[in-house]
């Protein structure tokens, strides 16, 4: 038993270190593809690994991010509560995705709703207030609620 942990630990090591060098190779991909950048993340996932959570460490540095849904949701917060007298607190998610792209400027990483999905959830840690709908009359529609 003790050989097949010692065995499992050090694949995932040799695996650790190859999700660490596919990471620097496609650093520019990872940052400026919504999809791609939600493939790795569910590929990260899986084995238990966050690149994309925490401003410290290894993967801030190797790709140059950290602080991205963080920062994200702080622009979301701004953006709904900016619009909640026009809308009642509920918008369409491909309004909120054409208004963060306005705010970050045409410079800024594209996004795509898989980072508005994971912004949010990184914004739970601090209560209430935001959540994602799914509207059951049109499935691909989700709308961003702020109360």
């Amino acid at each position: 038993a003790q050989s097949q942990i010692q065995a499992i630990t050090q694949h995932l090591g040799t695996f650790k270190l190859a999700l660490e060098e596919f990471a620097k190779k496609h650093r520019t991909m990872i940052n400026r593809n919504p999809s791609f950048r939600a493939q790795f993340q569910q590929l990260c996932s899986k084995v238990g690994v966050d690149p994309l959570a925490s401003s410290k460490g290894f993967w801030a540095q190797a790709l140059g991010v950290g602080d991205f849904y963080y920062e994200l949701g702080v622009q979301i917060i701004d953006v709904c509560l900016s619009t909640k007298a026009q809308n009642g607190g509920l918008i369409d998610m491909s309004e909120l995705i054409r208004l963060l792209t306005v705010m970050r400027g045409s410079r800024a990483q594209q996004i795509a709703e898989d980072d508005i999905e994971r912004a949010l959830r990184k914004l739970r840690t601090l209560g209430s207030g935001f959540d994602l709908h799914r509207v059951a009359a049109a499935p691909s529609s989700s709308r961003c609620r702020s109360s």
